[in-house]
């Protein structure tokens, strides 16, 4: 059963595929009635459908479109010459970012180690480990992740990609120099419940570049455990993600922590969670807002 389960045909919606290649539903549309390198079958109330080969085709023809080809020119081109010239971008070594998130998905699916760590390894001798984390692996994160909840990214691929992005960023974190007894420093956790963990590694790694004395505390870090710990450590921040859509549960837990530590809160995470404003605490929407009070 399982092994069915993992390479079972994938069918995806139009909005699926928007989010998973970055291209809009309403361009998808339009190159439907124009061209004929992507024809999606339809169900029998007419909905769009994509198979697995259609959106490796169209993560293709993304990264050959960031790079400067026309999609005329691609509508005349074979499967294989469509290959071969994505080929021939990550040979020349410059390439958008877009074309590096696109093929780390095409590496997910594929559960192909050797291209991502080729891809991630260009990335950094190009831009450097930070611009990496901010620009192509938050990015590339943020897309998939909303397909892992649809189960549209079956669990082996999450834990896939995850596992090597975990590996970099642990690695990247352990080089860094440690603070010293004058820096600021932030607590960071998940509460009870949360376990996607890949954020806070991030905001980890940037604080700690940027100087910050840390205290990491990972997964499931009860919220009553905050107040000794706060009154122990007297951090400037608090920082922790909130990911399960509950928006109720959330609102509840994020007002306790403000009022059982009196800490200035940072918290990003599933912004559907975040439908009102609390005194004392500041919503990141990305990388670059978390720097901003880092700086």
């Amino acid at each position: 059963m399982f092994v069915l389960y993992l390479f079972r045909q994938n069918m995806y919606t139009i909005a699926q595929i928007e989010t998973l290649t970055g291209i809009t539903s309403h361009t998808l549309r339009i190159w439907e009635r124009r061209y004929d390198f992507i024809q999606p079958e339809r169900t029998d109330t007419n909905i769009r459908q994509y198979g697995e080969d259609d959106l490796r085709k169209l993560l293709n023809i993304g990264i050959l479109l960031s790079n400067g080809s026309r999609v005329s020119s691609i509508n005349k081109l074979t499967d294989t010459e469509i290959k071969e010239k994505v080929e021939e971008v990550f040979t020349s070594k410059v390439y958008e970012h877009a074309s590096v998130i696109n093929a780390f998905v095409l590496s997910m699916l594929e559960l192909d180690e050797l291209k991502f760590h080729d891809l991630f390894n260009s990335s950094v001798e190009s831009i450097g480990f930070k611009r990496t984390v901010i620009d192509v692996l938050y990015p590339f994160l943020s897309r998939v992740g909303g397909l892992w909840t649809t189960d549209k990214v079956v669990p082996a691929e999450e834990h896939f990609v995850s596992n090597l992005i975990r590996q970099k960023l642990l690695s990247a974190i352990d080089k860094l120099p440690q603070s010293n007894d004058s820096s600021k420093s932030i607590i960071m956790f998940l509460p009870m419940e949360e376990h996607h963990e890949m954020g806070l590694l991030f905001a980890n790694y940037l604080a700690r570049k940027q100087g910050w004395r840390v205290y990491y505390f990972g997964q499931n870090l009860p919220i009553n455990n905050l107040p000794s710990l706060v009154n122990k450590l007297q951090p400037n921040y608090l920082l922790t993600f909130f990911i399960l859509p509950r928006v109720s549960r959330v609102q509840y837990m994020i007002k306790e922590i403000v009022k059982s530590t009196n800490t200035p809160l940072l918290v990003s995470g599933n912004s559907a969670n975040f439908k009102e404003e609390v005194q004392n605490v500041r919503y990141l929407k990305n990388p670059e807002e978390l720097l901003t009070v880092l700086v």
